[in-house]
């Protein structure tokens, strides 16, 4: 197998990985990760995920086979695209719209390369939907979730594994959580 290298960061990314009991190493890219508006929602996630695996093959020198797996995620929700929020109160603010809504949308580009002799011989780059329902919760569980569940380190203050009242409804989990690692495990089969 080759060897697989994650382009992020992300605690959620890496802990999907090690569920698989795939070896990996993690390579960030550091990429401006500012979305181009003129694009639809879903290829702005997929254009931001393709940049991250794109600026770590240039930074990778290697030569045997790798594959560098990379992704991107929004909440969409109520109309608007939702990033890390910047404070907690922008957090709290944004975790009390939502309670009651079964319309909250994890959007995530997903880029596979498979990389051999500095050059892609395929690739995968979709964009996954997962629906999310926020029930709502008590102050007391909220001012709980925001003390501990480090909301500012996810997609609109939310995390489909902590955050209190939060459920899918529709779509994948590890889409949900920050990556389909389906189209990882659909590259690996094909070489």
């Amino acid at each position: 197998m080759p060897k697989v290298i994650l382009a992020s960061s992300s605690v959620q990314r890496k802990a999907l990985l090690e569920d698989l009991g795939i070896p990996f190493e993690i390579i960030v890219s550091n990429v401006d990760e500012t979305p181009v508006k003129a694009l639809s929602i879903t290829e702005q996630m997929n254009d931001i995920s393709m940049r991250k695996a794109l600026a770590v093959m240039d930074m990778v020198n290697e030569p045997e086979d790798y594959i560098i797996v990379s992704a991107d995620q929004n909440i969409f929700f109520d109309g608007v695209m939702y990033g890390k929020p910047s404070t907690i109160e922008e957090a709290r603010e944004l975790i009390k719209k939502m309670q009651g809504s079964n319309e909250i949308y994890a959007y995530v580009g997903n880029t596979v390369l498979y990389i051999s002799n500095s050059t892609i011989i395929k690739h995968i780059s979709e964009c996954d939907i997962a629906r999310l329902r926020m029930d709502y919760i008590s102050d007391e569980e909220l001012e709980h979730y925001l003390a501990i569940g480090s909301p500012l380190e996810k997609c609109g203050g939310i995390n489909i594994l902590n955050t209190p009242g939060l459920h899918l409804e529709d779509g994948k989990l590890c889409t949900a959580r920050g990556m389909t690692v389906t189209y990882l495990i659909d590259m690996l089969s094909q070489i």
